[in-house]
């Protein structure tokens, strides 16, 4: 985008101050791992999805079955099925290392309150209940990083949290980025700001 600015007579070096917003989330990623003694392994179903501490169903983020995801019996009870914004696929017949991120909201698309929730985790690879797991984790506050011990059949997780950061990136001004007329000028002086994107700006 462009900012067309007046500015008296200047004397100097021009430099844009852009804020950078970056948005709340909780990106999560793991690894599924073969279930020992299953039916049907490697194939696999899975779902990952978030309850809030008193175990209300807060949103489903990634559910990959389709005509036997009524074998994910923790999170078809827990959800009703919904997967409203969900990442969804077929059955899965390698293992291998997924990424998600929740944008803290619910199945509505409300935010939701800072505070305690639980990323719940379930796998099977047989027409029966497989590996559930649960791990508990925070909102608000300051931006933190965990890495919860290898659980059932869900490994090498990672959990980053951002609860919205602010930086402030400094460039001096070039052509690339200025126009400035008339030139030369002996009084007044117009500049055309090019910006990449919408942000907060200042210029010294």
């Amino acid at each position: 985008m462009t900012r067309k600015l007046f500015l008296g007579m200047i004397v100097g070096i021009l430099m844009l101050f852009t804020v950078d917003t970056k948005a709340q989330g909780l990106d999560i990623s793991f690894t599924t791992t073969q279930i020992s003694g299953a039916h049907y392994s490697p194939n696999h179903i899975f779902a990952i999805w978030i309850k809030d501490s008193n175990n209300n169903y807060v949103r489903t983020l990634m559910v990959y079955a389709k005509t036997r995801k009524s074998y994910l019996y923790t999170w078809k009870s827990n959800s009703g099925s919904d997967v409203t914004d969900a990442i969804t696929g077929a059955t899965v017949s390698s293992f291998k290392t997924y990424t998600v991120t929740w944008n803290l909201k619910d199945y509505k698309n409300n935010t939701v309150p800072a505070g305690n929730y639980k990323l719940c985790m379930e796998m099977t690879s047989d027409h029966a209940q497989g590996p559930y797991r649960e791990i508990d984790f925070t909102t608000g506050g300051s931006n933190y990083t965990t890495t919860p011990a290898d659980g059932q059949n869900f490994k090498n997780v990672s959990l980053a949290y951002t609860g919205g950061t602010t930086g402030v990136t400094t460039t001096f001004l070039t052509d690339n980025y200025l126009k400035l007329y008339p030139n030369p000028t002996d009084g007044n002086l117009f500049a055309d700001i090019y910006l990449a994107q919408n942000s907060e700006t200042t210029i010294s």
